[in-house]
């Protein structure tokens, strides 16, 4: 009897202590998740938001291959604004991986492929994942304010084994660059309009003073 009383004791404390490390992992990806908002939203720089995210998602999510997209300005396809451990046309990929995302799969908030080369969603971009060496994505589109400005993936080695904490913390993350990028490109485009204007105004100046040199030498 005490040996059970004792195992009945021993196993809810087991389940305690396990349910307290996953509390403790919880919190400790979500004040990382914190620290990239924080970080991403107090620099207003596009490229210093990208790269602060993808180097966070990496280390939150223990894979080795991230890398955010953009939308291009003239043709709306992805390009790639941040990356780590990838090389050649992954941007393919990921422009395939969005379409997806945005399908008959929009009810699911991350996008899960096991295998990139051989899902029939994804034949258009296989030469592609071949080259780069992808075999299962993990991706998540960037949408602020109804707009679609990009593509969050990450590029496990193995299956993608994400969990629903992993999952939230994925989408949570996403949603909040999306915000972050497009208030950084709105400011970084205030102030190159700003700049402009300036520029503007100065050549303006200069002619103006030009035309009264040639007034007056005209006068005299």
């Amino acid at each position: 009897t005490r040996l059970a009383t004792f195992g009945v004791r021993a196993a809810h404390a087991l389940r305690t202590g396990e349910r307290a490390r996953l509390l403790a992992l919880e919190l400790e990806r979500t004040r990382a998740l914190l620290e990239v908002i924080v970080q991403a939203t107090a620099e207003l720089s596009v490229s210093h938001t990208l790269e602060t995210a993808v180097v966070r998602v990496a280390e939150l999510l223990g894979v080795e291959r991230v890398a955010v997209y953009l939308r291009g300005d003239h043709d709306g396809e992805l390009e790639a604004a941040a990356s780590r451990g990838l090389a050649g046309p992954h941007a393919r990929v990921a422009d395939r991986l969005l379409d997806v995302a945005l399908g008959p799969s929009r009810e699911r908030t991350v996008l899960e492929i096991s295998d990139v080369v051989r899902d029939p969603r994804l034949a258009m971009a296989e030469a592609a994942a071949r080259e780069t060496g992808i075999g299962s994505a993990l991706a998540v589109p960037l949408v602020a304010r109804g707009d679609v400005v990009g593509l969050l993936a990450a590029y496990p080695e193995g299956s993608p084994a994400a969990g629903e904490h992993e999952t939230a913390l994925l989408a949570a993350l996403a949603g909040q660059l999306a915000v972050a990028v497009q208030n950084a490109q709105l400011h970084e485009q205030a102030t190159r309009l700003g700049e402009e204007r300036e520029a503007a105004l100065a050549a303006e100046r200069t002619a103006a003073r030009q035309v009264r040199a040639l007034y007056e030498v005209s006068r005299s």
